[in-house]
């Protein structure tokens, strides 16, 4: 756990001496922290994700092209893989990375990107550090001797905290101070709480929001297509139509009236304005 903040704080401050990227050559910017500060917020999760990403018309186009949102854990080094592997595809000796965001070849989305743009211009970049991705030597965190990891104790309280919403108790924090493997199989019981399955709840709610649909209204399938999706809501439908018959079925029957005006709508049958037909149960 205690590692895991070193590794985060290393990514975010990954530079170093000697060299550059698109900076002054007193700094070393890797390909991998280009992509991150660069190639991802301005052009990739802005751009191409809307139609890239999980169940965007890409996929569900078959696009092999592939990105994941930053929700997802490992989400940057997967979409650099994706990129470079986009990148190492050519149409007339330009890179699909290039060639299909400026609808310069078959592009479901057409013309995204203008070739010359800031979005160009970084995807360019990109293309030419592809060729020989550059690392840069001590950004592996070894040299953070600023950075105060937090203890045993202190990890602990700020991981139940965040996983399962309490504070840990006495005995777990004498059982997490024994060791850092001790402190992992800590926090592995804590995942196994009823409280983090709560949280998870939570998080995806935020994302997803699940919430919405605790009282089902058939509103879910109301905001799909009609044409793509033609039997979207039948179930629901269906659903409703047999908890009606159900709850018709087991319902007292109703006392009949002897008068004329019940008489009269017998014989003359319903009225033009009368309620459409209920479903045949």
């Amino acid at each position: 756990m205690a590692l895991g903040v070193a590794g985060i704080a290393a990514a975010v401050l990954g530079a170093c001496k000697d060299g550059g990227v698109d900076g002054d050559g007193d700094s070393c910017v890797s390909t991998r922290e280009y992509f991150a500060n660069e190639v991802w917020p301005k052009v990739l999760g802005k751009t191409c994700i809307t139609c890239h990403g999980p169940a965007g018309i890409a996929e569900e186009q078959g696009a092999e092209f592939r990105l994941l949102p930053a929700s997802y854990p490992g989400f940057l080094d997967a979409n650099l893989a994706s990129v470079t592997e986009n990148a190492s595809v050519s149409y007339d000796d330009l890179s699909a990375l290039l060639a299909k965001p400026t609808a310069k070849t078959k592009h479901g989305g057409g013309e995204v990107i203008k070739a010359g743009s800031e979005e160009y211009r970084i995807l360019e970049s990109l293309l030419n550090q592809l060729e020989a991705p550059r690392e840069c030597p001590g950004s592996d965190g070894a040299d953070l001797d600023a950075v105060e990891l937090m203890g045993p104790e202190e990890t602990l309280r700020k991981a139940t905290l965040h996983l399962a919403g309490r504070l840990p108790s006495a005995q777990e924090l004498k059982e997490a101070a024994a060791s850092d493997e001790a402190l992992a199989e800590t926090v592995r019981g804590v995942l196994e709480e009823d409280g983090f399955y709560d949280r998870l709840g939570d998080i995806f709610n935020d994302l997803l929001l699940t919430d919405r649909y605790l009282v089902y209204t058939g509103f879910a399938v109301n905001i799909l297509n009609s044409e793509d999706f033609p039997n979207a809501g039948a179930w629901w439908r269906a659903s409703r139509a047999r908890t009606s018959c159900a709850s018709r079925s087991t319902a007292p029957p109703r006392a009949s009236r002897s008068t004329s005006s019940t008489t009269s709508s017998a014989t003359t049958g319903p009225s033009p304005r009368s309620s459409p037909p209920t479903t045949r149960c």
